[in-house]
């Protein structure tokens, strides 16, 4: 397989000791959350989320956000929980491309990124507010928001930092595990 050129770019660099730090980097809040929500999650201190883990941290995140069963119930039956332990377990499988039985932030991130990219067929990266409804309906609820500039398209890019910053909103609350949980 044939190096790309950013990728013959970092290898020089660091063949001749060089750096790259001049330029910017761009902090990205899905990432960043993505990695609190392992931390937080992660009983055994692994680096990974087990099914169990998961299920308990969705559960803990239910309660700190003051969301009962029978809302949860609700919402599922109005089709608009984000918070469906049963449905977020379901998809472990297809997050865990590795199948160790666990699953990382670097893992959720690409599987968000596939399932944004494989939604939209106008054009590459983007999404319409139809892609969307027919994708990712949670992300469709939050359409205009997210498209700022009413550009009628929303960015894997802007879709990232909404998901980043709404996950932190959710888990800010989120009590740590009890040790060997």
């Amino acid at each position: 397989m044939r190096a790309s050129n950013f990728t013959r770019l970092l290898l020089g660099a660091a063949a001749i000791g060089g750096t790259l730090s001049s330029a910017p980097v761009r902090a990205d809040p899905l990432d960043d959350a993505l990695a609190a929500v392992v931390r937080l999650a992660d009983a055994n201190g692994d680096g990974e989320l087990s099914r169990e883990e998961l299920q308990q941290f969705v559960q803990r995140v239910a309660a700190a956000n003051g969301i009962t069963q029978a809302r949860r119930q609700l919402a599922l039956d109005r089709r608009r929980s984000g918070l469906d332990v049963a449905r977020i377990c379901a998809q472990f499988d297809a997050v865990d491309v590795d199948h160790d039985g666990g699953i990382s932030a670097r893992e959720i991130s690409a599987f968000i990124d596939r399932r944004f990219l494989q939604a939209g067929i106008h054009q590459a990266g983007s999404l319409t507010r139809d892609e969307a409804a027919k994708a990712m309906p949670g992300l469709a609820r939050h359409f205009d928001e997210i498209d700022a500039g009413h550009t009628q398209i929303v960015t894997l890019q802007q879709a990232r930092d909404f998901l980043g910053a709404r996950l932190a909103q959710r888990v800010a609350g989120v009590p740590s595990p009890a040790p060997n949980q």
